[in-house]
């Protein structure tokens, strides 16, 4: 079967019956990227020769009676702003011109050990805030050219969807890992802050900074997931508690949605998403219950306030005196810092630890909570431009419902829910408690268990 038409948990179970090789997918997923990428330009690295490598060493450790587990010989992909050993991590960045990787990042590393091809780095916005660099050619969505990516793991969204690979890691601090996933197609999962350590990341603000898999089933994730999760020394905020994967069985368990928050102002296909994934949540057993949600009126000043003091120490090195090489979205983020007073960052600070006190609150109460990615259909690329004007309109619009979870550190998940009229993905996320992660995925493949959604694939032709 086509690369493009397996699961990773299917092309693993190929692979241990024999029916495949790590080579064959890894030159089928090589054949993809350079019959498609020239259109959907995903990449900023296509690592050829040291892929092929990795899948011959799996497959000779499989013919040898060796299996590392589910990944070993599966074909992945990394977003250009995690460190890969000899490369630059270009964060989508001109500025980052001349850098090089020392030292594979934690994740990688981890990925090589569990025996994964990594295909390619992925592209994306300049420096994972809203929008691409100039001098970049962006890369476009597999189902409209013309409409978003999501951002600002935009290539990797892509890469997953166009079939180019299995899984691939991108970053979320305010929506990054949902909205590319919500925007093509495919299953994007958010784990809790700390479980996914982040050494040898380019940051963009680390007390919102999460590492997550983009992946074409719920499944899927949980198997990167966990070959990723665990303590780290060299992030001391990695958490040491394990992983432990559930069944999909769902019965019983109760899921909040906010009838004001969830509903109001939210565009009919995504209201028609939401309320197709209650029916089918109550099918499966569980029980919807209606909550109040906490009050998110100051999370996008609070969100904003923290990443913009965060983001320009980050910078310090290049900026202002590279000022030149930044892109304009990006460069007047850095400019807007400064003004930010030590009392508003402080206040801020206080603000996000009682709002992660309060949604940790309401799930005493319920199992998980139920919401949408986004409050609007896939932009089209010219209505994303009007969004992205303003930042304050951009958080209402677009990030309401995935910022707040960057600022509790809860684990999410966007999950494709349908299409609307214009032929594009729709989605819903899920999400749960802090340490919750093994639940919200099971909850995540229980949905998928009889929904097809996230096996629709782009037609894609050279």
């Amino acid at each position: 079967m086509a690369i493009e038409e397996l699961t990773l948990a299917e092309a693993a179970r190929l692979m241990e019956a024999g029916e495949t090789s790590a080579s064959e997918l890894t030159e089928q997923a090589l054949a993809r990227i350079d019959a498609l990428d020239a259109q959907l330009k995903a990449h900023t690295h296509v690592l050829r020769e040291s892929a092929r490598a990795e899948a011959r060493r799996a497959d000779e450790e499989r013919a040898a009676g060796r299996s590392r587990g589910p990944l070993h010989g599966i074909p992945v992909g990394i977003k250009d702003l995690i460190d890969i050993a000899g490369y630059r991590t270009g964060a989508g960045m001109t500025v980052r011109e001349g850098h090089r990787a020392g030292e594979d990042a934690t994740v990688v590393r981890r990925l090589r050990e569990a025996g994964a091809v990594i295909v390619g780095k992925q592209q994306l916005s300049e420096g994972a805030t809203a929008e691409h660099h100039p001098a970049i050619d962006p890369p476009r969505n597999p189902w409209s050219p013309d409409h978003w990516t999501g951002i600002s793991s935009s290539g990797t969204g892509v890469a997953v969807s166009a079939g180019y690979c299995f899984a691939a890691l991108g970053t979320d601090t305010g929506g990054s890992v949902r909205f590319p996933a919500a925007a093509c197609g495919i299953t994007g999962f958010k784990p809790s802050y700390g479980r996914v350590s982040r050494a040898g990341l380019v940051p963009l603000s680390q007390s919102f900074d999460h590492i997550g898999p983009l992946a074409r089933t719920a499944e899927d994730a949980e198997l990167v997931l966990a070959v990723l999760a665990g303590r780290d020394e060299a992030d001391p905020t990695s958490l040491a508690d394990p992983f432990v994967p559930q069944s999909a069985e769902i019965a019983g368990m109760r899921i909040g949605v906010d009838p004001r928050w969830c509903r109001e102002r939210i565009e009919p296909s995504v209201a028609a998403a939401l309320a197709e994934a209650e029916e089918v949540f109550r099918e499966l057993g569980a029980e919807i219950v209606e909550v109040d949600f906490p009050s998110t009126r100051e999370v996008m000043s609070i969100g904003i306030a923290l990443m913009l003091a965060e983001q320009i120490l980050n910078h310090r090195e290049t900026w202002p005196s590279r000022r030149a090489d930044y892109g304009p979205a990006l460069a007047a983020n850095l400019d807007a810092a400064p003004m930010l007073t030590a009392e508003t960052v402080t206040l801020a600070g206080l603000a996000r630890d009682a709002f992660r006190g309060s949604v940790e609150a309401m799930f005493v109460g319920v199992d998980l909570f139920l919401c949408p990615v986004m409050p609007i259909a896939v932009p089209s690329l010219a209505r994303m431009q009007e969004l992205l004007g303003d930042m304050m309109t951009f958080g209402d619009r677009v990030a309401r419902y995935t910022i707040p979870f960057d600022a509790s550190g809860s684990p999410a998940i966007s999950l494709p829910a349908g299409f609307d009229e214009a032929g594009l993905p729709s989605s819903v996320q899920l999400v749960g408690p802090m340490r919750g992660d093994a639940r919200v995925l099971a909850a995540a493949k229980a949905y998928q268990s009889i929904t097809g959604w996230h096996l629709r694939r782009p037609a894609l032709r050279p």
